[in-house]
């Protein structure tokens, strides 16, 4: 009686462990299914990391500035996360100065699908022309007087720094402290004229040409607008400044 309990009680342990092994087995199938499916879907996607996007946007704003710009990142970086494969990005921009930033586009099949942005400050330097003492208006810039040094010209554009033949010869047309950048709208160029200038005017109707002479009413270079007033006379007229530094006026019939 005791061997057939123990039979018995066996043959029940023998037939609970198949069950637990099946249960076990089951739920190894079942874990091996989610970490398969977990794993075909991480490979689905596209992932841009924080600090990835973060060097490219750096990178690409060196190429743009040049390398003796400084780049510094102003803000977080956040990953980007895409359910589709071959998700690819590429940076925009043109220019990049003083705080501005990079545009990132993501595409897939060449198409734009997302666009976010990373917030940088740009520090541009240029070799430049520095006063090298307080200049006032009207003084000719020549050698002693200004010296080319690397600054920061971050604030300025680069249409705002004359070359260096721009330079040679140029008179102030306001003044200029010692130690500060000379821009091109401080200067007159060669063959510009000064407020308060006899200048030449010359007067074009149809085909008639008149010359005549005038005071000049503000500073201009040559190409610029320049007001004028007749000798003698309180009318006021406007024109181009000519490169032989006279005003020419148009009547229109």
């Amino acid at each position: 009686m005791t061997a057939r309990k123990h039979l018995i009680i066996g043959g029940r342990t023998q037939k609970n462990n198949g069950g637990a092994t099946e249960v076990l087995l089951r739920f190894l199938i079942a874990a091996l299914i989610v970490i398969l499916t977990a794993t075909l879907v991480v490979k689905s996607q596209s992932v841009f990391s924080g600090s990835q996007l973060r060097s490219a946007a750096v990178d690409y704003a060196y190429g743009i500035a040049g390398n003796d710009a400084e780049i510094a990142v102003i803000s977080a970086v956040s990953e980007e996360k895409f359910t589709e494969s071959g998700v690819t990005a590429r940076c925009t921009g043109e220019s990049f100065r003083g705080k501005c930033s990079v545009a990132i586009e993501f595409l897939l099949n060449d198409k734009i699908i997302r666009r976010t942005s990373v917030a940088i400050y740009a520090k541009i330097y240029r070799s430049v022309a520095v006063a090298s003492e307080s200049l006032a208006p009207g003084v000719s810039l020549s050698e002693g007087k200004y010296e080319i040094r690397k600054q920061d010209v971050s604030a300025y554009s680069d249409g705002d720094i004359p070359s260096p033949d721009e330079l040679n010869g140029a008179a102030l047309r306001r003044p200029v402290g010692k130690g500060f950048i000379i821009t091109r709208s401080t200067l007159l160029a060669a063959g510009g004229v000064r407020r308060g200038e006899t200048i030449a005017i010359r007067v074009i109707a149809g085909t008639i040409t008149l010359t005549t002479s005038g005071t000049a009413l503000n500073d201009a270079s040559p190409g610029e607008m320049i007001r004028v007033t007749r000798n003698g006379s309180a009318n006021v007229f406007a024109g181009l400044l000519a490169d032989d530094s006279t005003v020419e006026i148009t009547v229109k019939k």
